[in-house]
């Protein structure tokens, strides 16, 4: 809640903005203030929001975990879409559903917006 309540205290999330503006406001605060946890293990505190937001590491269950509390404060309708190995954001924005994945979007040095607003073909041609 601190992060969502930040976002709006400094104005990076209005009243005024669309669904799709918020989540992409979120997405890049979550790149920007996340490290990737490449030492991790299938117990790893770093497969929770709480890593994320306190520690500010995790692995894609803990990234897409934190993103969807965090859309889910705004209201927003998501949940989650899963391989094996992988777990990403389905959310609906504005209407349309789309995929998100912060953990591919979470760049060294930059967020990648290529996997912000994803159709639901390409996310999952990423597997194929």
């Amino acid at each position: 809640i601190a992060v969502h309540d930040h976002l709006w205290q400094t104005g990076t999330v209005t009243a005024g903005m669309t669904e799709w503006e918020k989540a992409r406001a979120y997405y890049t605060w979550i790149c920007d203030n996340t490290a990737y946890d490449y030492r991790a293990t299938d117990t790893s505190l770093s497969h929770s929001a709480y890593s994320l937001f306190t520690i500010g590491s995790a692995v894609c269950d803990g990234y897409t975990a934190a993103y969807n509390l965090l859309l889910k404060l705004e209201g927003i309708a998501c949940s989650t879409a899963s391989t094996t190995d992988h777990i990403w954001t389905v959310a609906t924005l504005d209407g349309t559903t789309v995929h998100i994945d912060p953990t591919w979007g979470d760049q060294a040095g930059y967020t990648n917006y290529t996997y912000f607003g994803m159709t639901p073909a390409f996310s999952l041609s990423r597997f194929q």
